[in-house]
């Protein structure tokens, strides 16, 4: 069976420590091609907002095929970025996989997210090797 590749994956989390262990989960396995990060959901928005822009100047990694998608930052959380992004203009959006990376196991969150028809799953962390292959399976099967 052919191995895919992760074209681009966008981790959107204000702890460089979650983003060090997620990028070195994703180095360690040579799956993705591309991985970068935003430290709140203002600033992964903002990205979205001058997408033409942000497309030519990330030749490659924009659109993310995945977002990682932590619930509490500050400015904008996790659960008000996936409001905005909803409301964004189709030309600015893409099929993409968003999982919830979150510390919180809290029945009210998981509930919440999956009240978004584009949270496709909620990983409580840490993230591991099995998270990624399992993402690399939803993008396998559509």
């Amino acid at each position: 069976m052919k191995t895919s590749m992760i074209q681009s994956l966008c981790m959107v989390d204000d702890n460089e420590i979650d983003i060090y262990q997620v990028n070195r989960v994703i180095r360690k396995s040579g799956l993705v091609e591309h991985f970068y990060s935003f430290c709140d959901g203002q600033e992964a928005i903002e990205h979205y907002l001058d997408y033409e822009e942000n497309q030519n100047k990330f030749n490659g990694q924009l659109p993310p095929e995945v977002i990682l998608l932590d619930i509490n930052m500050p400015r904008m959380d996790g659960f008000e970025f996936l409001e905005r992004y909803s409301k964004l203009p189709a030309e600015n959006k893409n099929e993409l996989i968003i999982l919830m990376l979150t510390s919180s196991g809290q029945d009210r969150d998981k509930e919440r997210a999956a009240h978004f028809d584009i949270v496709k799953d909620y990983i409580i962390k840490p993230f591991s090797p099995e998270h990624l292959q399992k993402i690399l399976e939803m993008i396998e099967n559509g």
